[in-house]
């Protein structure tokens, strides 16, 4: 599922949506928003900042410390946590700010990722790795 995420996240930033030609344009815009003064003004802005790069970090991180996650409990609660966390902020602030009927390409891949993540956090901890082989004798 962490593929998945990725392969949308990355489509996502070649696809039209939110009123341009393709989704890469976010970044410098992101840029612009966190050197504004008034960032903390906006709490909608930041709540979608905040959820986009923490979104970012996850997706691509994830496919390289799926053996952490298997392995550490306390990582993969955090991962997870975030990972829901991050893909209800927003999921919720793109779907209320935007007309979902008139969604495009790009706004769907961007909204499926965070879900295809979050699916795949749950799925790391039900794959069980291979118990030590215990000598009796």
């Amino acid at each position: 599922m962490h593929g998945l995420s990725v392969l949308l996240f990355v489509a996502y930033h070649f696809l039209p949506g939110f009123g341009v030609a393709s989704g890469w344009v976010v970044w410098p815009q992101i840029a612009e928003s966190m050197s504004a003064p008034g960032i903390f003004e906006q709490p909608t802005v930041l709540a979608i900042v905040a959820s986009f790069l923490m979104i970012t970090v996850l997706i691509v991180a994830s496919p390289f410390l799926s053996i952490v996650f298997r392995r550490s409990r306390l990582s993969w609660w955090l991962a997870t946590v975030m990972s829901g966390l991050a893909m209800v902020v927003l999921g919720g602030l793109i779907l209320t700010l935007n007309d979902p009927d008139k969604l495009g390409p790009g706004e769907i891949c961007l909204l499926a990722s965070p879900v295809f993540h979050f699916i795949g956090m749950l799925m790391i901890r039900k794959e069980r790795m291979p118990e030590p082989a215990v000598s009796s004798g």
